[in-house]
């Protein structure tokens, strides 16, 4: 299932959400052991108002191995323990284009970021953009707190605050091998 083409017809207003499931929220999308694989496209219709607190890879997907096109998440509360983002806690053989996340993010302990916690290997993010917190943790960024190998990042903005305690950064918390072209931030980090 969820290797299948999903697509957006109308915005999606989510309300109480953060009552959802004994106050966990929604349900993160895919995980380590059943990854999504398929391919979301937006059609750049927003959801807004996601509500999401839970341990590790905590997103609206948990685990991102597939493609996220044209896709706006605004005003989203979202907070974990580690692997935690507003689009993906744990992203990795993925692309994410055209792509807009606003909202906090609260994390106890590593990797977090608006767009991803974690990006592992084979990841493409491209024209799409980041506004927002975030408080607490270890390797955080506005686009995602770890990149690791073979990452690529173009046409990337980020605007916000974080309040971090180690390996902290605009863009990313922290790159191995990535290459990063046309993109800025406008970051306070406290």
């Amino acid at each position: 299932f969820w290797s299948d083409a999903f697509e957006l017809t109308s915005d999606i207003v989510i309300t109480g959400s953060e009552n959802w499931n004994d106050g966990a929220g929604f349900i993160p999308i895919g995980s380590e052991s059943i990854p999504f694989t398929g391919s979301l496209n937006g059609n750049h219709h927003i959801i807004n108002g996601l509500s999401i607190s839970g341990g590790n890879d905590v997103g609206f997907f948990g685990f991102l191995k597939g493609s996220v096109d044209s896709l706006q998440l605004t005003n989203a509360e979202v907070s974990g323990t580690s692997y935690v983002g507003i689009l993906s806690g744990r992203t990795t053989f993925a692309t994410v284009q055209y792509v807009k996340v606003s909202g906090n993010l609260t994390l106890e302990y590593m990797y977090g970021g608006l767009i991803c916690g974690r990006a592992d290997s084979s990841v493409t993010i491209a024209n799409s953009a980041a506004i927002g917190n975030i408080y607490g943790g270890e390797y955080i960024g506005m686009i995602f707190g770890l990149g690791r190998v073979d990452i690529e990042l173009t046409g990337l903005s980020a605007r916000g605050t974080i309040n971090g305690e180690s390996n902290v950064g605009g863009l990313a918390g922290y790159l191995q091998t990535a290459n990063v072209t046309d993109s800025y931030a406008d970051v306070d980090i406290i």
